[in-house]
């Protein structure tokens, strides 16, 4: 392995944008576990932290991993499916690894997660188009009109809720066709990130608040000195805690969008723009944490020792924003992120050996068997 291409862990080397940055890809051979994927011109390439007794990027040109690598099953099929996808964003990489997971490649509690995971979006989608229908008619029916989810579940409560929508659609001079399609889209594209007013935290609300719980708790960890990796600790919780506020920036954006629905329905191309560029983003923005978030959950109530052995290997896959995609009043504060991070790497690294780091790798597979699970 001496002759793979290792990119070092320095300032200069760090990705400038979210593509360069590359999406989480699920891979499941337990050298390539928290890689990801992103794709350069013609070229798809894999970049893996860690792999080697040192804190360097490997990257690996996509198609030559099955020469590099003995692949799972799971992993072989992922491998020929991601090989034509010429924009691997997370959404896109998310849903071809569910795919796979759903034909079993991975085993049955993959199989069982992918299909929790696909039955939970089906029902995420009904409810933010549900919250979207009841906003509409509260905001544009005109005389006060109101429904409930639990009257739009009923099969009366339906037909109402069509045909006021017809004379919402008539006075917008639009098709009640046209606007239920649009209302549909938008509860499509917001699943994930849900909406205020849907009955049900959607995942990216959830994960907000596990990071801003998380961060919290590691900041107190590293003010106690509860362990060997205070530095980790207090970086972590800085950077979730930073990213936490500009996630939350965005939600804002696509909170306030949805909450004036008339005005967005009336302007649908410039608006529906927005809130798609800001879900797009938020879905980069985050991508990578709910590993992070689990690996923590997953040592909260174990020894300190446990949890400073942890806390050191998430800082391998601490998702640093991309400077490019940062505001100039932010950069100064991530370029601090970046100096410690870079700083911490080079003092803990050692010469490269060529050799997998067989204790951290078992270490990311039972993290990732029980998030799994």
């Amino acid at each position: 392995m001496a002759d793979v291409p290792v990119t070092p862990l320095s300032e200069k080397d760090a990705p400038k944008t979210f593509a360069e940055r590359g999406a989480a890809v699920p891979l499941t051979t337990a050298a390539l576990m928290w890689s990801r994927v992103r794709q350069r011109a013609d070229i798809k390439e894999l970049l893996v932290p860690g792999l080697a007794n040192t804190r360097g990027i490997y990257v690996f040109e996509w198609m030559g991993l099955p020469q590099r690598f003995t692949l799972t099953l799971h992993d072989r099929l992922l491998h020929r499916a991601l090989a034509p996808e010429p924009n691997p964003t997370p959404t896109v990489v998310a849903a071809i690894a569910n795919r796979v997971a759903l034909s079993g490649a991975a085993g049955p509690d993959v199989q069982v997660a992918a299909e929790r995971r696909v039955k939970q979006a089906e029902m995420l989608a009904l409810l933010a188009r549900y919250t979207l229908i009841m906003r509409a008619i509260e905001r544009m029916s005109g005389d006060g009109t109101r429904m409930t989810v639990a009257e739009l579940r009923t099969p009366d409560g339906q037909r109402r809720a069509k045909e006021v929508l017809s004379r919402i659609a008539g006075r917008s001079k639009l098709t009640p066709q046209v606007l239920q399609e649009r209302i549909d889209q938008l509860g499509a594209s917001l699943a994930e990130t849900g909406l205020p007013g849907m009955p049900v935290k959607a995942p990216v609300r959830l994960l907000l608040q596990q990071m801003g719980q998380m961060a919290r708790v590691l900041r107190e960890w590293a003010d106690e000195g509860k362990g060997d990796s205070v530095v980790e600790a207090r970086l972590i919780s800085q950077v979730a805690e930073e990213t936490y506020r500009l996630a939350e920036q965005i939600t804002a954006v696509i909170d306030d969008s949805t909450v004036d629905i008339d005005a967005l329905l009336a302007d649908w191309t410039n608006g529906e723009r927005i809130v798609r560029a800001a879900v797009q983003r938020l879905t980069w923005m985050l991508d990578g944490w709910e590993r992070l978030v689990n690996m923590w959950l997953d040592v909260a109530d174990r020894s300190a020792s446990d949890q400073s052995q942890t806390l050191s290997l998430m800082s391998y896959m601490l998702p640093l924003i991309p400077a490019s995609e940062l505001r100039p009043d932010d950069a100064a504060k991530w370029a601090q992120f970046s100096t410690t991070l870079y700083s911490q790497a080079r003092n803990s690294e050692t010469p490269p050996t060529g050799l997998f780091d067989l204790e951290m790798m078992l270490r990311l597979e039972g993290h990732r068997a029980r998030e799994v699970s």
